[in-house]
């Protein structure tokens, strides 16, 4: 699994979302690519941060409610409801 194809949604100004994911041990970053309104990145403003994650005993990841796959060339997206919700993301593609 690659590890580095990772992120978390667009969020508009008050949006929250929880993200729960197993991290090994090591060093990550935060980025904001989302346009300003100087038209320049947030990451360009020093919207950046690097954070450690260290040895210790993994927290158990939350049942799903629902699974998205992505495939191929496609995302396979059962019925939602609004609301709280646990989904699980997976890549179920042939290629990295």
């Amino acid at each position: 699994m690659d590890r580095g194809r990772r992120g978390v949604p667009t969020l508009s100004q008050g949006e929250e979302v929880t993200i729960a994911r197993e991290l090994e041990p090591g060093t990550y970053a935060l980025l904001c690519f989302v346009p300003a309104p100087d038209g320049r990145p947030h990451i360009a403003h020093g919207m950046v941060r690097t954070f450690d994650v260290g040895e210790g005993v993994a927290a158990e990841l939350p049942d799903a409610d629902a699974v998205i796959s992505a495939t191929d060339d496609s995302f396979e997206i059962p019925e939602l409801e609004a609301g709280e919700q646990t989904l699980e993301l997976r890549n179920d593609a042939g290629w990295d």
